[in-house]
């Protein structure tokens, strides 16, 4: 939905032989600021899925 209800983590993995970092001058958020941007070929990405635990019910709240 992009709304938020609390503290959450945006995780990103990328394979690291495919990726470059560019700095880029920010045009929306950071504007005139120099931000440094990941750049990744579309193979160049990871399941991040794969690098977390696994979870099952007992790890959530009852009734969310």
């Amino acid at each position: 939905t992009g709304y938020s209800t609390g503290p959450h983590l945006h995780v990103s993995l990328y394979a690291s032989g495919s990726v470059s970092i560019n700095q880029k001058t920010g045009v929306n958020v950071c504007v005139g600021k120099t931000v440094a941007m990941p750049i990744a070929a579309i193979n160049g990405y990871l399941d991040p899925l794969k690098y977390l635990p696994a979870t099952n019910s007992s790890m959530f709240k009852a009734g969310v």
